[in-house]
């Protein structure tokens, strides 16, 4: 039982992360260039952390941050290039359709390499942390 509402705990995380990523339009360099700031001030609503779960987070997110740079930043640019070139005809349905895999695909890479780190840094919680996570989520 534990286990499931953690990880739609870590779930919700990694869409916040993402939402950060796609949302901020206008500062996305600002706001992306910042994660490794954002996102424990962000876990930190869920859970304290203490200092040594702190510097493990900031070890944690350094590689994912430099996988997400480098691997999947092109293929957004990919994405977003062919939707642009797409946009000067109707969209046909299969068209559309292998927007949404790319997309999909993308999402579920993201969710994936989200999910290693936060879960080492899961197992790391005490039980009292353990609990106050799940209160949050209850209360939430």
């Amino acid at each position: 039982m534990v286990g499931l509402k953690a990880k739609a705990g870590i779930r919700r995380a990694a869409l916040v992360a993402c939402l950060l990523l796609l949302g901020a339009c206008s500062s996305t360099t600002f706001v992306y260039n910042r994660l490794d700031s954002i996102l424990p001030w962000y876990l930190d609503d869920y859970v304290e952390l203490n200092s040594s779960q702190d510097k493990q987070l900031d070890r944690l997110l350094q590689p994912f941050l430099a996988w997400h740079r480098q691997q999947e930043l092109p293929r957004y640019m990919a994405i977003l290039d062919q939707i642009d070139a797409d946009l000067d005809q109707a969209l046909t349905p299969d068209q559309l359709g292998l927007i949404y895999t790319e997309v999909e695909v993308a999402w579920l890479q993201l969710q994936n390499q989200s999910l290693e780190w936060l879960l080492a840094l899961g197992s790391t919680l005490s039980d009292e942390q353990v609990e106050e996570f799940l209160a949050y989520l209850q209360e939430r």
